[in-house]
């Protein structure tokens, strides 16, 4: 593979990055059905078109290296994570008179798919489906070589996948390999558009507002009037066309907001490190989400 400089940190991404983990934070909470409709039909491509924008597929010298680098960032943080839960876990069943199976709980760890068996930490299936989808991405920049190349090859799993979702939905769960052919469109289009960001972004600050909003309310229309629930989890994308569409105009004005936003600010600040650190966000959120209704439904009895 070819050497190249990583990709530089860049603000506006951190931006979107904790726009979409309150998504998610929003997502796993009692918000109204028609708002989690929404959020679940672009959160997580959202943080896949992110992962696009910053991989660097022709950084590594052998794929050997690729693994262990991307398992070093992504495995070992979900072992971390995982079983930071699997203690919490532990004095929560103490709590609250759960049973606590520890075979069990290391099963659904090792398997990541809370479909199939109890995963702890149930987001966190999210990080070894993007380990799997980062790593086959970057083999395959390494034999499609031109833009045109790779969004063809995008679009093959992207209608590979979707068929796979409508006739065998039940095979490859284990690590959700089986919507990572979808995965792989969100990553592509990352990774395609950042090349236009890193030319065009100074004009892309001077796009309104109002274009902003519009983009994500015809996102919304799409996605909750005139297509399903979908789960990128699960695999379910009702209409694929709908589905894309929409996600991607969500994603799109949702981006074009962080972009145009420049304020150096203590807000911008605090956006900025929780998007840096949106993984651990993610690690912590369901333990208090879990914890909070515990102690809510506790009170109400008494």
């Amino acid at each position: 593979m070819i050497q190249t400089k990583p990709f530089p940190r860049i603000n506006w991404i951190d931006y979107l990055k904790a726009g979409g983990i309150f998504l998610v934070v929003l997502g796993h909470s009692n918000c109204v059905p028609l708002l989690r409709k929404y959020i679940y039909s672009f959160h997580m491509p959202l943080f896949y078109f992110a992962a696009g924008l910053t991989i660097s597929p022709y950084k590594y010298s052998s794929i050997s290296d690729l693994i262990k680098d991307k398992a070093k960032k992504l495995l070992v943080p979900y072992l971390s994570i995982t079983g930071f839960t699997v203690i919490f876990w532990f004095f929560y069943c103490q709590l609250s008179g759960k049973t606590f199976n520890l075979l069990e709980i290391l099963a659904g760890i090792l398997i990541a798919n809370n479909d199939i068996i109890f995963l702890v930490n149930g987001p966190c299936w999210f990080i070894p489906t993007l380990f799997v989808s980062e790593v086959l991405f970057c083999i395959i920049c390494s034999f499609f070589k031109t833009d045109q190349e790779l969004l063809l090859c995008a679009l093959f799993f992207l209608l590979f996948g979707y068929t796979e979702s409508l006739k065998f939905n039940h095979l490859l769960m284990i690590w959700h390999l089986n919507c990572i052919q979808v995965i792989l469109f969100y990553i592509t289009l990352g990774f395609l558009i950042r090349k236009w960001i890193n030319k065009e972004v100074s004009d892309a600050k001077n796009y309104s507002i109002v274009l902003s909003l519009f983009l994500i309310i015809i996102g919304l229309i799409i996605a909750t009037v005139f297509n399903g629930n979908v789960s990128f989890g699960g695999n379910k994308y009702k209409s694929i066309l709908l589905t894309i569409v929409s996600s991607s105009l969500s994603i799109g004005g949702l981006s074009l907001l962080c972009i145009k936003y420049t304020k150096q600010t203590r807000f911008s600040k605090f956006l900025a490190f929780i998007g840096r650190n949106s993984l651990i966000v993610l690690a912590i959120h369901k333990p208090i989400i879990i914890i909070l209704r515990f102690y809510i439904e506790e009170f109400r009895e008494k």
